[in-house]
Parts: C-alpha cells; sequence; structure tokens
C-alpha cells in the first residue's frame, strides 16, 4: 500500500512523534510511505536540531518526506495546489491528515482516499467546516473515546476509534525500585504553553512544600519565561528545573518517581502513554483522553476538579508512600499493552484496507443514507 501522512511539522510534540513512528513501522512492513509537512522547525520556532534528527529517522526506516510550506497556511489555494502535485508524484492509496489544515487540502484530491484524525479534544475550527469535509473524508479517527465522541458530533462519515500509541523499544521500563529516594522526582513534559496549565501545576506544589520532592520540566514553548517567575514568586526555585527541549526523555522518565500533566486541554497525549508504559504512577487533569489511561491502567489519580487544592490532594499520597509509588508500577506494567505501536499500526493498515477495498463506496453510500 501507498500512504501519505500529513502533520504539522517535524517537531517534539506528540502528535508529530507518533505519526513519525507509525510511518516508520508501516515501512518496516512493507509498505511505501510518505510524510508531507505543513512547515519546517524554524517557521513556528521550533528546535531546528530536532528537525534534523527527526528527519535523518524517517530516511533510515526508508519513509520519504516533502513540505507544504508555511504560506499554505495563509492560503489554502496554495496548500491545494501542493498537495495535489504531491499526490500525482507519489500516487498514494491513502491519505491521512493529521490536522484539519491537511484536510482542507486534501478537498482537491479526486482519486485518493482521505482519513482525517484529530489530535485534540477542541476543533480549534468552526464545526461547519467538518460538513465541507465530508465531501471528500472517507473516515475520521478519534484518538480516545473522548475524542471519538467529537468528532461524532461534528462528522457526517464513519469515525473509528484508534487509541494514540507508543513504540515501546524507544522507552527505559523502571522496573520496582527500592524504598531509597528520600525526595521523589517529579517530570513533566510537553510545551510551555497554556494549554499545558503548568501555572495549575505550580500552585499546587507551593500547598506540598513541607514534603521532600524534586520537579524536572522538559519541554519548550512561549510561556518559559513567565513559568519561572512563577516558581521565583512561590518559593519553589530550588526545586523545580527547566530542561528545555529534551532528547533523553525515556532516560528522564525511567529515572522519575511520579509523572504529572496539568492540562487544560488535550487529546490522548503520548507523554503520557510514554510514561505509563515505562511504569511510572501518574497524576492527571480530566481533560481530553487523559482519564482514560490510569483509570484503564489503574496506575494514578485523575484530577476533576482543576484547583490546586484538589491537584495537590492528589499528588499528596504519592509523594508520601513509597508502597503506593509501587503499586500503581506494577499495575502500569500489567495493564498498558493496549497502548503499544503494534496495535495501533494493525487498527490504521485494516482500515486503510478497507476503504480501498473495491466494494467500499457502496457501503459508504448505505452509511451516509
Amino acid at each position: 500500500m501507498r500512504i501519505t501522512h500529513i502533520i504539522s511539522s517535524p517537531g517534539a510534540g506528540g502528535a508529530e512523534v507518533y505519526v513519525k513512528d507509525l510511518a516508520c513501522a508501516m515501512a518496516a512492513g512493507g509498505h511505501s510511505v510518505r510524510l508531507l509537512f505543513l512547515n519546517r522547525a524554524a517557521d513556528i520556532g521550533r528546535d531546528t536540531e530536532y528537525e534534523a534528527e527527526f528527519l535523518k529517522e524517517l530516511t533510515q526506516s526508508g519513509v520519504e518526506f516533502g513540505f507544504i510550506g508555511y504560506r499554505a497556511r495563509r492560503n489554502p489555494l496554495y496548500g491545494m495546489r501542493q498537495v495535489r502535485r504531491d499526490c500525482k508524484a507519489f500516487a498514494p492509496d491513502v491519505v491521512h491528515c493529521h490536522l484539519y489544515y491537511g484536510a482542507v487540502f486534501c478537498l482537491a484530491l479526486s482519486d485518493t482516499k482521505v482519513v482525517y484524525t484529530h489530535h485534540n479534544i477542541r476543533l480549534f475550527a468552526p464545526p461547519w467546516l467538518y460538513k465541507l469535509l465530508d465531501w471528500r473524508v472517507s473516515a475520521y479517527v478519534g484518538i480516545c473515546e473522548a475524542c471519538t465522541r467529537l468528532l461524532q458530533e461534528v462528522a457526517g462519515r464513519e469515525v473509528v476509534r484508534i487509541d494514540n500509541a507508543v513504540a515501546a523499544h524507544r522507552l527505559m521500563p523502571r522496573g520496582l525500585r527500592p524504598n531509597g529516594n528520600p525526595a521523589p522526582t517529579i517530570l513533566a513534559v510537553g510545551r510551555l504553553a497554556p494549554g499545558k496549565n503548568l501555572k495549575l501545576l505550580f500552585d499546587a506544589l507551593a500547598l506540598l512544600t513541607h514534603l521532600p520532592f524534586s520537579v524536572n520540566i522538559a519541554g519548550e514553548g512561549p510561556e518559559r519565561t513567565e513559568l519561572e517567575a512563577q516558581v521565583k514568586r512561590l518559593g519553589l526555585e530550588g526545586r523545580v528545573t527547566f530542561l528545555g527541549n529534551c532528547r533523553d526523555v525515556p532516560q528522564l522518565m525511567n529515572q522519575a518517581d511520579i509523572f504529572v500533566m496539568s492540562s487544560a486541554y488535550e487529546g490522548l497525549p503520548i507523554a503520557l502513554i510514554e510514561a505509563t508504559l515505562t511504569g511510572l504512577p501518574v497524576v492527571v487533569t480530566d481533560v481530553g483522553g487523559c482519564a482514560e489511561v490510569p483509570r484503564h491502567a489503574r496506575n494514578g489519580y485523575v484530577v476533576t476538579d482543576p484547583t490546586p487544592e484538589r491537584y495537590a490532594a492528589a499528588l499528596r499520597p504519592l509523594l508520601e508512600s513509597h508502597d503506593l509509588r509501587a503499586r500503581f508500577a506494577r499495575n502500569a506494567a500489567q495493564n498498558s499493552d493496549r497502548y503499544r505501536l503494534e496495535t495501533a499500526v494493525q487498527a490504521h493498515l485494516s482500515l486503510y484496507t478497507r476503504l480501498t477495498a473495491p466494494s467500499w463506496g457502496d457501503q459508504r453510500s448505505e452509511h451516509a443514507a
């Protein structure tokens, strides 16, 4: 099968890494795969060295790639021409879009099956746009239960649930730790931007300063200066370390004791899945599909009321009890297979095969009716 994936950029975001892993695994399975990026890393302020490593991994895995061009964000017709030109040269059986810009650009295609995955619990586009996309999109993919329900509310085509997943070979499972760390290490991974809501995490930590702990923050983003000022104002300076964009996240997870997310909105975060497959206990806010992971893996707490007091109350028992952390770690190791990349790859390929089958057009007509 010939497959094109359209994604934002070769950057460190969860969706981008997930699509890279899907593409490499599909190529390893004998499929011809191409990644088409909307932006270069420099266009959106991302790490250019990370981009180079990202593209190197694609090349080594036999995955082709190209760029639509940043100007397509302001000029959809330009984006449509670029995608149409690229697809004419590569001739994919399926174009899988992982951002709504890509789905819009695919409106100019005629014979290729189009799949669209939305990677967040927020639409970031008016609902009427999905009525337009229905004209060209053959099927939508929801990355978790919450995102699937969201798409079902706005889309007029089939919505298939395929949970986000992680290539486990990249991770460093922790195993059980002896009770020797007097100050548990807390890890947060993600872009330093409003959606990750790290201000909530720091306000909660300020309520727990009577307990020993240290915090590592892995990620880059526009809020760094503001967050560093908040940490200083709360008296957390000696406990919180901002690491910037990191290429050693698996090692950071291996060395951590607790993984945290305080997001205001999400889809199904790749970092959360990585932490669970590593064997970490977690504390997350109840947004998007975040709650689905610890409720399935039974490896942590879900904060349904995003206040500093409630978040601190969820984090406190994990800081206080090594035995609780160990129990959640065992649960994570035993209950996380559904989030392995192999499961997601097979589900996607099964969907592509069904969509490209000769009889699929008749099935779509029945579904639409």
